[in-house]
């Protein structure tokens, strides 16, 4: 069955088991990925807020005789009832989101690489950092064990707002430290956090000899809840204490979305840093979770892009390998 054909008959699914009109549309994600959502019409159902259904991994296990088509839309109408309900909560706890008195409070920001976001962030307001990473823009609604309720700042919705990107940007600065607190861990501590029980228990004494199969010059830098921490590099005062903390001479590689890795400057050359970010890039990320393939530097209070462009060619997102990657805790909407 063609991926049009599935499409049509979960439409029919959905309008013949749920009711009302459903419709399956472009969704624009993170890096420019389009994704395929089934909705529902706005309005219907007590919802302001249509809750949306992605079908292309699905499809996919559809496809791979996974699953019958039957069971798959069964799958298709469970989730839609989950995020149903979802939706109701973020539409209660969410206040009035169109005053900005109210929003103000819960703006916090992302960063995203600007080459691969080129579509999303003409849709949205932002902020260009070091030549190729950007500032977006959220609204938290809320942040719990189940992970990150959130809506994305669109251009529509700043101008609803009455609001500039400066402001958000000020908003941000402060909301999102205190949203998301910074954590810094050393990468030999977080391979053994990492680590299966039954392998620590397996080394025993040796593990204190993990370290020496580790680089003891690099940290990991993220967030509280590990979902798109590598934002914290840009908190205020960070790059300060970063340098006060390791010493004037740090690289910071963007390991993913959700992290960056700092590596003080002179064990490496910046070719061999350049080469394990693209190695890592091509090899270990997905293409929704890809930051950059760059290089920075900590120039006094400035993040700097100093990889050397005409080393490389460009890297198209189609090309990174398929990677099984873990779906995102945070609910977006």
């Amino acid at each position: 069955m063609q991926f049009d054909e599935f499409q049509q008959k979960m439409v029919a699914w959905m309008e013949e088991h749920i009711g009302g009109r459903f419709a399956v549309n472009d969704v624009l994600k993170t890096n420019d990925t389009v994704l395929k959502g089934l909705t529902q019409t706005p309005g219907e159902n007590g919802l302001s807020v249509a809750p949306t259904v992605y079908l292309d991994d699905i499809y996919e296990r559809y496809m791979n005789h996974e699953m019958t088509f039957s069971a798959a839309a069964s799958m298709v109408e469970a989730q839609y009832m989950q995020h149903s309900q979802q939706s109701k909560q973020v539409a209660q706890m969410a206040g009035n989101y169109t005053d900005w008195e109210v929003v103000k409070d819960k703006v916090y920001m992302n960063v995203v690489g600007a080459k691969a976001n080129r579509q999303l962030l003409e849709q949205c307001p932002h902020r260009i950092v070091a030549e190729d990473l950007a500032e977006t823009y959220r609204v938290l609604v809320q942040k719990g064990q189940d992970g990150i309720m959130s809506y994305k700042i669109d251009n529509s919705m700043m101008k609803v707002l009455g609001v500039t990107p400066d402001q958000l940007h000020e908003a941000a600065m402060v909301n999102t430290p205190a949203f998301f607190p910074a954590e810094c861990t050393s990468m030999i501590q977080k391979m053994k956090d990492m680590m299966p029980v039954e392998m620590k228990e397996l080394l025993e004494g040796d593990l204190n000899d993990f370290d020496l199969k580790l680089p003891d010059n690099m940290y990991v830098l993220s967030n509280d809840v590990g979902i798109n921490g590598a934002t914290v590099m840009l908190y205020p005062g960070m790059l300060e204490k970063l340098t006060t903390d390791f010493g004037n001479d740090i690289n910071i590689l963007p390991s993913s979305l959700h992290e960056v890795l700092i590596c003080k400057e002179g064990n490496l050359t910046l070719e061999e840093l350049q080469d394990i970010v693209r190695e890592a890039n091509y090899t270990s990320v997905g293409p929704e979770d890809f930051l950059s393939d760059n290089v920075y530097a900590v120039r006094g209070k400035e993040l700097v892009n100093c990889t050397y462009q005409e080393n490389y060619e460009d890297i198209e997102l189609e090309d990174f390998q398929d990677q099984e990657i873990d779906p995102d805790m945070g609910m977006e909407m």
